[in-house]
């Protein structure tokens, strides 16, 4: 029996994101995510760029291209079940960070919920930040970088799965939330962050806790979540 992190089972609510500038990112993780946010990367910064925004001085890279506003993107006919980590970090399909960039006045985010964060934002500053040295790459990285490479162990795995499982929460909305739709993602966007608040606080006594979080945010964001699942402290 695969156990579920406590605040998977926690109240539901929603934390919005707060615009926060990126921080660099330490060499050593940079590196490993070179590859996967350069060509992310190279895509974005291709894209065009509204003239008023150019006039701004906003770069393409943040400047991403969007539907007009007002765009509605409609669920896959298998909801949220066929929406993939790898779907919000590509640019241009169905979703990506088009649609989470923080230009919210071109009305890309389509989602049945309020927006959570922005690809520019932190990790450290959007979810519990990690006093553990090996982990502060993590801590600083944006959350475009976050979602662009799931490498680099458990924590790095769990967090990967997070950035996603938290924008499908939002876009599809969870059962019980103000706008609910036919097919909710099965946790709430403050369940998972209350999820990756509880791995942070015990992994010291637990120390496979990021492992079995990228585990169960894993089956959720590819339908095969079916409620069975436990963990200490939720639905003993």
């Amino acid at each position: 029996m695969v156990d579920i992190i406590p605040g998977l089972g926690a109240d539901q609510g929603m934390t919005g994101g707060v615009v926060t500038p990126a921080a660099p990112v330490s060499k050593s993780r940079r590196t490993m995510l070179k590859g996967s946010v350069a060509v992310a990367g190279g895509v974005v910064a291709a894209g065009y760029v509204k003239p008023g925004l150019r006039s701004l001085g906003v770069p393409g890279a943040l400047a991403q291209v969007s539907p007009g506003p007002g765009t509605q993107i409609f669920p896959p006919p298998g909801g949220w079940a066929e929406v993939s980590p790898g779907d919000w970090k590509t640019t241009g399909g169905t979703f990506g960070p088009q649609f989470w960039n923080p230009l919210i006045a071109d009305g890309a985010w389509g989602g049945a919920e309020a927006q959570p964060f922005f690809t520019t934002d932190v990790f450290g500053v959007i979810f519990t930040p990690s006093p553990d040295p090996a982990l502060n790459d993590l801590n600083i990285e944006t959350l475009i970088e976050t979602i662009a490479n799931s490498g680099g162990g458990p924590a790095f795995g769990a967090a990967f799965q997070l950035v996603a499982a938290t924008l499908t929460a939002a876009w599809f909305g969870w059962p019980g939330s103000p706008n609910e739709t036919s097919t909710p993602f099965p946790f709430s966007v403050q369940q998972l962050k209350d999820a990756w608040t509880y791995a942070v606080d015990n992994v010291g006594t637990q120390p496979t806790i990021y492992t079995q979080l990228q585990t169960i945010l894993d089956a959720a964001n590819h339908g095969d979540y079916d409620g069975t699942q436990h963990y200490p402290g939720l639905n003993p």
